[in-house]
């Protein structure tokens, strides 16, 4: 008896970790999974996230429990190839089954040579919202049947 209460005795001045052994409020496996899968294949955002999660799964997640989620796995930031653009700002894509077809423009913004305004020269202003000085634009509107091989030659 005495040998087995000097051996408690001295387990219980050892350094132990203060790491809790249990977490009841973490948040629940399934729930991780579900934060992951919308994530991965769908690019949302923590906000979308939580909304998708309380309207379909009845979960009730906080957006900055999401995001802290998300961050703890590296998933903190999409590419900027998946962020989410307003409607007006995405780019539309090009596609005709002959590229270039019907119309060629071809646009240059040329600055004046500099020079000191004085008698007989007038001083030069920027023109436009991005201060260019001159547009030059070319328009050619090619035959629908012309073959483009032919217009190089």
């Amino acid at each position: 008896m005495a040998a087995a209460l000097r051996n408690r005795r001295r387990r219980g001045l050892r350094d132990r970790s203060r790491r809790p052994r249990t977490s009841p409020n973490a948040t629940r496996a399934e729930v991780i999974e579900k934060i992951i899968h919308l994530r991965q294949n769908y690019h949302f955002g923590p906000e979308k996230i939580r909304m998708y999660l309380q309207r379909y799964h009845d979960i009730e997640i906080s957006k900055s429990g999401v995001w802290r989620i998300l961050k703890r796995l590296d998933m903190g930031r999409l590419p900027a190839s998946q962020r989410y653009k307003r409607h007006d700002r995405r780019w539309k894509r090009y596609e005709k089954q002959r590229p270039g077809h019907h119309v060629q423009v071809d646009v240059k913004f040329v600055e004046p040579l500099p020079g000191k305004p004085g008698p007989g020269v007038p001083a030069v202003k920027p023109v436009g919202r991005r201060g260019k000085f001159y547009q030059f634009t070319a328009n050619r509107r090619l035959h629908p049947a012309a073959d483009p091989q032919d217009l190089s030659a």
